[in-house]
């Protein structure tokens, strides 16, 4: 029970009682105080976040760690690439942050529409399932390995690929991405 305090709009009652129905300006701080109050402070709170949601972690894989970099380097003026990626196109490798606009055309939101891809899509972006049963175009695609990677919003977020890559491949991408 709460201390008995009156309300000028409803005269003298436990303030229990009427607590979400006074319109007093001590109604919400009241109510605030004492939920504060049932807080013990030996309660540790912990924060969960999706992978990659805060960019560059001591989780990410070497892959995770290779497509921020390769973001970063490619990225443009006011980008956070490190996070999400960044537009990069050559004949080598392409990269794409995910993206929400959902537009039929879209390649990288095609098959969320229940669209079928033409020949030409699939050719130009390197279309393929992307792991959650769409047809879309990857996020990065290394082009003479075909490589693909597939990220939900953040670079190391629910990451599908098309196949593994040995660590003799693996060495062969970065450096002909990176430069050394």
């Amino acid at each position: 029970m709460g201390p008995n305090l009156k309300c000028p709009k409803h005269g003298e009652q436990n303030w229990e009682e009427i607590t979400g129905r006074c319109e007093t300006q001590d109604a919400p701080a009241s109510k605030l105080k004492r939920l504060l109050g049932q807080i013990k402070p030996d309660v540790k709170i912990k924060t969960v976040a999706p992978a990659g949601m805060f960019g560059a972690n001591d989780l990410d894989t070497n892959l995770d760690t290779f497509l921020r970099v390769f973001a970063e380097w490619h990225k443009e003026k006011g980008e956070w690439a490190e996070k999400y990626g960044t537009h990069y196109e050559s004949e080598k490798a392409t990269m794409q942050p995910f993206c929400w606009c959902e537009k039929d055309d879209c390649p990288y939101c095609f098959n969320s529409n229940e669209l079928e891809p033409t020949d030409e899509m699939v050719a130009e972006y390197g279309m393929e399932e992307d792991g959650d049963g769409f047809i879309t175009a990857p996020n990065f695609w290394y082009k003479p390995l075909n490589f693909k990677v597939w990220w939900y919003k953040y670079i190391g977020r629910s990451v599908h690929i098309n196949k593994e890559l040995d660590q003799r491949q693996f060495n062969r991408m970065v450096a002909d991405l990176l430069p050394v």
